[in-house]
């Protein structure tokens, strides 16, 4: 899809809450040592919140779409402060439309998002679609290890 660089997200064995520190390390390496100047947070994970943070250049902006309820542990809360951090909190008011706006853009064939989907995202069908038929949890787990997203098929082909 034209990524420049991919970051794995998280790591076994780190408290629910915790940052990544490799993939802290691992973004500060590909801007520079900087950091990202703009970091949106949209899984609503208290660790994904954490990494957005300290994943953040000086001055930059964290926007917080992900939705959660309960509390939330900050990780050195200071950086917040001492980076001048700004954390923006953003509502859906406007969910249904852009639901709707998404809806035309994934249907409509001749803006090649259909196929974009198909041939990287689903790797042409290979290894990413699972019939539930053939439903095994080493597999079903591999696979989501190693594809983004796959899709498990309920009726034959």
């Amino acid at each position: 899809m034209g990524a420049d660089q991919v970051i794995p997200v998280r790591k076994a064995g780190l408290a629910e809450f915790a940052a990544d520190p490799d993939m802290i390390r691992a973004v500060r390496d590909c801007t520079g040592g900087v950091g990202f100047d703009v970091a949106l947070e949209m899984s609503g994970f208290n660790a994904s919140l954490n990494n957005a943070i300290q994943s953040t250049r000086r001055g930059g902006d964290v926007v917080l779409f992900g939705l959660h309820s309960g509390n939330f542990t900050i990780e050195s809360f200071e950086r917040v402060i001492m980076n001048g951090l700004t954390l923006t909190s953003v509502i859906g008011r406007e969910i249904f439309r852009t639901w709707m706006l998404t809806q035309r853009l994934l249907e409509d064939r001749t803006n090649g998002i259909q196929t974009k989907v198909q041939e990287i995202i689903l790797n042409r069908g290979q290894d990413t679609v699972l019939d539930i038929a053939d439903f095994e949890t080493e597999r079903f787990e591999r696979m989501m290890r190693e594809h983004p997203k796959i899709i498990v098929r309920f009726a034959a082909p």
